[in-house]
Parts: C-alpha cells; structure tokens; sequence
C-alpha cells in the first residue's frame, strides 16, 4: 500500500514522495475476524521511516534559511548545497569597495611603519633607565630645636609702706575751743550796770520833774500830772530796753566772738588733718606708682622675652619649611626624570601599539532576516503504535 506525503510537504519539497511502507506495517486484508491476532507492527522500519522524513524536513530548513540578501552597499548570496555543502559569497558595490581598498592599504602602510619602529623599540626596551644619573632625593629637613620661655618674673604683690608718713587716724579735737552756749547772765550783768549807771540821773529827774509839778500846781492824781509821769515813765522803759538791747549786743558779739574761735580752731584741725591725709597719700601714691612701675618693668621684660623667643622659633619654623621645600622640589624633579626617561623608552613601543590598533578593515554588515521553523517529520512511529494499539 502507498502512503503520500502532506500537499504542504510535496509543494515544500517540489514534486510528490510516495513512501511505500514495508509489507508488515500495511494492515492484513480481510483483517477483524475472529481469527488469530494480526502479527505486530514493524516498529524499527516506522522508526526508519520516520528518521528518513525529518531528514528531508532538516533539507527543507537549511534550504529555506538560505536567502540571498541584497543592500545598497552589497549582497550575499548561497550556492552549492549538494551533500549539504554550501558555499556563501559577499559581494560589496564599487564604492564601498574602493573605501575597503584603502583602508586596507592604510592598515598596510601603518603595519610598514610599525616594523620599521621594531628596531628603535628593541633598542629603547633594552637600553635599561641610569637612575644614578638622576637628581638624588631630598634631604630630611633637620628638627628645629625650639627656644622655651624661662619663668615668668616675680611679680611684686605687696607694697612698700616705708616712708610713708603715718596714717593721721581719727580726727582730733583737741585744742579746739568749746562750743559756746548763749551767756543770759552776762547780758543780765551788762543791763544791770547800764541801770545803775543811768539810776542816779533817773532820780535827779524824777525829783526835778515832781518839783516841777508841784511848782505849776498840778496835783497828784490829776490828768496832767498822771500824764506828765506817764511820759517819764515811758522814757525810763525806753531806757531800760536801750540798756537790754545794748546788753544782749554785747552778748551776741561775745558769743560770736566764741563761735569764731571755735571755727578758727576747727579749720586749723582740719587744715592740720587734711595735710597730715595729703602727706600719707602722697606717700603712698608715690610708693604705688614704684610698685607698679617696677611690675610693669618686669612684664615689659617678659613680653620682650616671649616677643624674641617667638621670633626665634617663627625662623626656625620657616628654615624648616624652606629645606622641606627644597627637598620636595627635588623629590619632584626626580620623578619628572624619571617619568620622562619611561616615556622616552616606552614611546617607541606606544608608537607601534597605536599603528597597529588604529582603524580596522571591517566586513559591510547584512542585515538578518525572519528565519525559517522547523518542521516535523511524518509521525510513522506514532501511527505504527495506534497500528499496535
């Protein structure tokens, strides 16, 4: 019996295939009886016939993802294919191959000048780097040995009181006269004295004016005898209150008198005092200012002292920065020397590297395309098992 292919595999492949399966895979004719069991399927021939079809499947495949490409810079295209040998040609057009030329002659050229560079670079590598010849390192710049600051001086902390006049103390009231009260007796005497120096003429004029009275005929008790004593009388009370007044003047004036005298001896006291306090001050001004002198004088000294000092240790610390400078400056010198001394040896060999991996020749580059799928082969073996089955 003749099994055919699929129309999808015959039009695939070009022309009908026609797979004649061995006499003990085809099913018996008359088969269903109730006879003896048919005998088994040929399942290794099903397998052979199975691996044929995906052999002619893996053809169609390769066949199919071979396409010929074709770009405006070039195409690829397939040929061969006997044997499943095939045979792949790129061809690029006029321009592109003139621009491949010359980069190919350019690659060329840059590999001539490399070889050329060969026996300077062999000379150079070899030709080992004279360190001696180098500048030396710098020197360590020496410590400096700072300057310390002695003891600060001895300040004075108590002041001389030698000749210093004494301390005048309290103020003293001695030999200041009493503070004077106000003498009623003494007026009382001066009045006294001024009466009696006046009584004898008060009673010559008394008498005179009695005898005057009586001689004009005016009579006691009378009107102008009451008056004329009246007005007498009134002479003697201002009398009487001019030699008080006269009295207590003289009371006053000794009393200020007193007052005076007490004010002289107080300012004389003061006055006494407050040159005694101008003396001690002055003194003791005069012996601050020493004092004070004196620790300003010794902190002048220190300051100075610090002030040298520092100057000192300042010129240390920039002799050491100056040989710390000098000494970097040599260092980097060195390291230029010798930086440039590997330039100069390595610099051939750079040279070359950058001839030879300058700008490479490349391929043009096609673009891909949607490759086929596999297929699957005939499944004999499966329908030899449902066969079985």
């Amino acid at each position: 019996m003749k099994y055919n292919w699929s129309r999808r595999e015959l039009e695939a492949l070009g022309e009908p295939i026609n797979l004649v399966l061995p006499t003990r895979l085809a099913p018996k004719a008359g088969g269903g009886g109730k006879g003896s069991a048919p005998p088994p399927p040929n399942y290794a021939a099903a397998a052979e016939a199975q691996g044929a079809s995906s052999m002619e499947q893996t053809k169609y495949q390769t066949q199919a993802n071979r396409p010929n490409i074709v770009t405006p810079w070039g195409s690829q295209t397939w040929s061969g294919g006997e044997d499943n040998n095939w045979t792949q040609t790129t061809n690029v057009d006029a321009q592109s191959k003139a621009a491949l030329d010359s980069q190919m002659a350019m690659q060329r050229g840059r590999s001539d000048i490399a070889n050329n560079l060969m026996p300077q670079a062999q000379e150079s590598i070899n030709k080992p780097i004279n360190y001696d010849q180098m500048a030396q390192f710098g020197k360590t710049p020496e410590a400096s040995n700072f300057e310390r600051m002695g003891q600060a001086p001895q300040l004075k902390t108590q002041l001389d009181s030698s000749g210093v006049p004494a301390f005048p103390g309290q103020f003293s009231a001695s030999g200041i006269p009493a503070m004077p009260s106000y003498d009623s007796a003494f007026v009382q005497n001066i009045q006294n004295q001024a009466l009696d120096f006046m009584r004898p003429d008060a009673e010559r004029q008394q008498s005179a004016l009695d005898s005057k009275l009586a001689n004009q005929g005016i009579a006691a008790g009378s009107n102008a005898y009451d008056s004329a004593q009246r007005r007498f009388g009134d002479q003697q009370a201002r009398d009487k209150y001019q030699a008080l007044n006269t009295a207590m003047s003289q009371g006053n004036q000794m009393y200020a008198n007193q007052m005076t005298a007490n004010q002289q001896g107080f300012n004389q006291a003061s006055n006494t005092f407050a040159n005694n306090m101008g003396l001690n001050n002055q003194g003791f001004n005069q012996n601050l200012a020493a004092f004070n002198f004196g620790n300003s004088a010794q902190q002048a000294q220190n300051a100075m002292n610090m002030g040298n000092s520092t100057f000192n240790n300042q010129t240390m610390q920039n002799d050491f920065a100056q040989q710390q400078n000098i000494s970097n400056q040599q260092n980097t010198l060195r390291q230029q020397q010798i930086a440039e001394a590997q330039m100069r040896q390595l610099q051939p060999l750079n040279n070359i590297n950058a001839l030879m991996t300058g700008q490479q020749v490349g391929m043009p580059n096609m673009p891909a395309f949607n490759t086929a799928s596999a297929a699957q082969p005939t499944q004999y073996l499966n329908a030899a098992n449902m066969q079985g089955q």
